[in-house]
């Protein structure tokens, strides 16, 4: 997504949560994405480490960020989670074709839809295949099969300390639940759960599972 703080500073807000005293990015307006180009740049091939170099200046939402081993180490294991789960070729390509069976009649009796930059219905169903004139260089699925191998071929993949996400709990009047995600390289084999209730003496429990924590406790 060029069209955001990493290229174009636009498209985002940072927001401080009060209750974390954490910062947290919301981006919107994401259609500049997927292979959109208006500026004559390869975005399937571009590098994933170095932002700057297409924007010509300085980032610092990420550019501070990659400055960290840690944090360079922990995107490069998401980037290469994300390429072989979600944005896998198996994975989106059913998924864009459910959304082509989905959008296709509904495009073919959009009066307004070639009033903006006058792409027919055969543009429309071209465009998920090959590219086509304008700013739709490639289509979508030769983007993410080649962003794929792109990322691939660029990851830079160190190992990582386990670490925790996706943390939250329930709470009721004699129960309280705490489930979150352990993530490492390696795999996880056993977590310690540490817990000390109202101020006494530290406990501890062995949570057992290889990814989720789910732990309960009556008090």
């Amino acid at each position: 997504n060029w069209d955001g703080p990493i290229i174009n500073k636009n498209n985002f807000y940072l927001y401080h949560n009060p209750k974390t005293d954490k910062i947290s990015y919301i981006p919107y307006d994401l259609d500049n994405t997927f292979g959109i180009d208006w500026f004559g740049e390869n975005w399937a091939t571009t590098v994933i480490y170095d932002w700057s170099k297409y924007s010509g200046q300085y980032r610092p939402i990420y550019d501070e960020l990659m400055a960290v081993p840690e944090y360079r180490d922990r995107y490069s294991y998401h980037m290469d989670e994300l390429i072989s789960t979600s944005f896998s070729s198996a994975n989106l390509g059913m998924y864009l074709e459910e959304k082509l069976e989905m959008i296709s009649p509904y495009r073919v009796s959009d009066t307004y839809a070639e009033q903006d930059y006058g792409y027919d219905y055969d543009d429309f169903i071209d465009s998920y295949e090959s590219g086509l004139w304008g700013h739709i260089e490639i289509g979508l699925q030769p983007y993410i099969n080649t962003r794929i191998n792109s990322i691939a071929s660029q990851l830079d993949l160190n190992a990582i300390a386990p670490a925790v996400k996706e943390l939250y709990h329930d709470w009721s009047e004699d129960l309280i639940q705490f489930h979150g995600q352990v993530y490492d390289d390696g795999g996880v084999t056993q977590v310690n759960f540490n817990y000390s209730i109202q101020g006494e003496a530290w406990e501890q429990e062995p949570v057992t599972g290889l990814d989720l924590i789910s732990f309960t406790h009556d008090f």
